[in-house]
């Protein structure tokens, strides 16, 4: 939808055909079409951020996040496990239809971002 939106807006028409295959006409695309994707309720993007972000790419512990969202805005606070996960969280809620903006303050429990020192056995 973003890319028929992008498409309209570059050549300023008002509807974009949308055709089969075999040139046969599927139907018309309107302004307001891709514009229902940031129309979603907050608590449909609730849920697609604890089922895919949270339970899902980052398999985090629910119960230690908690998810504030207006109109779209998203609030994350909480402690994820690995410092790792700080910034892609944040990276995979932008990509959710219908968040306008997000913002995360978080903590975490194990760095993992630094490697451990290993003693050196070569002897040299």
């Amino acid at each position: 939808m973003a890319a028929a939106a992008r498409l309209m807006d570059r050549h300023q028409v008002t509807c974009l055909p949308v055709a089969y295959e075999h040139r046969k006409l599927l139907g018309v695309v309107s302004p307001r079409d891709p514009l229902r994707v940031f129309l979603r309720p907050d608590d449909e993007i609730r849920a697609e951020i604890v089922s895919q972000v949270l339970a899902g790419e980052l398999a985090t512990n629910l119960a230690l996040v908690h998810i504030e969202i207006t109109g779209g805005v998203v609030r994350m606070t909480g402690e994820l496990e690995r410092k790792s996960m700080l910034p892609l969280a944040l990276t995979l809620v932008r990509a959710i239809d219908g968040v306008i903006d997000e913002e995360g303050e978080f903590t975490y429990a194990i760095d993992d971002t630094k490697l451990p020192d290993v003693p050196d056995i070569t002897g040299y």
